[in-house]
Parts: C-alpha cells; sequence; structure tokens
C-alpha cells in the first residue's frame, strides 16, 4: 500500500463517525495545512540559499526534492510547478528554473545534483540520508490541534 493510499484510508476512517458538516471543516482544514505546507517550504528553500532563490527555482527544487533518484517528466513538473508557484508553466520556464537552480546549488555545499534527461524530464540525486533545509515533517492531525471545529452551533430558527 503507497503511502497516499495509507494517508486516504486514514483520513477515511477518521471521518467515519463525522457529520456531513465535520467532515466539510475537516477537509478545509487539511487543504488549508497543504497549501500553507507548499508556501512554507518553497519559502525555507529560498531563504537557505545565500543571497536568495527566485520562487520557480525554489519550486523547483522542493518538486525533485519530493523524489530524488526518480526521472519526473517535464509534464509531471509543470503540473505541480503550476500548482505551487499559481501560474502557466512551459518547457522554457523549466528550463529557466533549472539553470537558476543549478546555479544556486553551486553555491552552496549541498551533496545534490539535478540530471537533465534528454526529452523525458529532471531527476535530482542526493547523498543517503541528506535533509534538504526545506523539508518539513509530514503534517499530522495529532500535531496541528483539532482538525474538526467544534461544537458545531445550532442552527437559528
Amino acid at each position: 500500500m503507497s503511502w497516499t493510499e495509507r494517508t486516504m484510508r486514514l483520513h477515511a476512517d477518521f471521518m467515519e463517525g463525522m457529520t456531513d458538516a465535520e467532515r466539510v471543516a475537516y477537509l478545509q482544514d487539511m487543504l488549508a495545512g497543504e497549501i500553507t505546507n507548499r508556501g512554507l517550504r518553497i519559502a525555507r528553500c529560498i531563504d537557505a540559499v545565500p543571497g536568495g532563490l527566485g520562487r520557480r527555482p525554489a519550486a523547483l527544487l522542493v518538486i525533485l526534492s519530493d523524489a530524488p533518484g526518480r526521472t519526473l517528466t517535464y509534464d509531471h513538473i509543470a503540473a505541480r510547478m503550476e500548482e505551487q508557484v499559481g501560474s502557466y508553466t512551459t518547457l522554457s520556464s523549466i528550463q529557466t528554473a533549472v539553470k537558476h537552480a543549478r546555479a544556486a546549488l553551486r553555491q552552496t555545499d549541498w551533496p545534490v545534483t539535478i540530471t537533465t534527461e534528454t526529452g523525458v524530464g529532471l531527476r535530482m540525486t542526493m547523498r543517503d540520508g541528506w535533509q534538504p533545509p526545506w523539508t518539513l515533517p509530514p503534517p499530522s492531525a495529532l500535531d496541528r490541534g483539532a482538525w474538526v471545529r467544534g461544537p458545531f452551533p445550532k442552527p437559528r430558527g
């Protein structure tokens, strides 16, 4: 069972005894937390590079670091960058982001390389055990506090 399947099963089990209103509140909080998590990781990446880094190259580093050693297709990278940066992403903008990310990596002592798989996509490799400075712990309902905003007010009427 993959991480995503386990997470979805956990959320389904957690929501089992909830009312519809509680489910909606839970999912809204979860989505807000995920959006905040993405933004924090990009901001941490920007701050971790000496001299700073643009939003697109930082988003690219975060995306590639989520799948170390795996080649991600340009289509996958473009879709994820659009989610994280919030604007249309082309192959040219990905290539520009790669150029800036590689330049930024040369300024650091991070054991990271970005390899271009011609016509396919990009792959990031890093030394085993090395954690990127923008890594955050996985979100947890218990760590975030009460996901469900209860008790709910009674309807007026």
